[in-house]
């Protein structure tokens, strides 16, 4: 099962479409949605890899179609993972081992987030590898329900 997100093309180009996503009211009834940043009110773009100019154009997508945004649930579910449980998971793991090595909560606390700094560099670091796991496609919406 995918995880799907409507959206709006808002530019084309030889690399990548950008998609705007659009707020849903099928965020209210998600179960993921206080870990999902899509049901967030805002602006959100997208941006789908143009693995193939060629095929955009047979699939007739031009700026300001909508479209649906598709990812498979195992990859939602590892950037879950990559962007809040491992996270939490240092946080807490550094809190609870250097409680024991430190007199001071407050350098307990510094460190814990120094800790969740050097993560998230990492993440930051990986990105162009992490991007090529996190493939996501468009379709077309065939029928807009009222």
């Amino acid at each position: 099962m995918d995880i799907k997100h409507k959206g709006i093309i808002r530019e084309i180009n030889k690399d990548v479409i950008r998609v705007e996503l659009l707020e849903s009211s099928d965020c209210v009834s998600c179960s993921a949605r206080e870990f999902c940043s899509a049901g967030i009110s805002g602006e959100k773009i997208i941006d789908v890899l143009n693995l193939d100019q060629s095929d955009v154009d047979r699939k007739g997508y031009s700026i300001g179609d909508k479209v649906e945004v598709v990812i498979s649930r195992s990859l939602g579910i590892k950037a879950l993972f990559l962007g809040y449980i491992f996270p939490f998971i240092i946080l807490v793991g550094v809190l609870f081992s250097l409680d024991r090595l430190f007199k001071q909560e407050w350098l307990t606390g510094i460190f814990a987030l120094v800790s969740l700094g050097i993560y998230y560099f990492l993440l930051y670091l990986f990105r162009e590898k992490i991007n090529k796991k996190f493939i996501f496609r468009i379709m077309p919406i065939t029928r807009e329900i009222a």
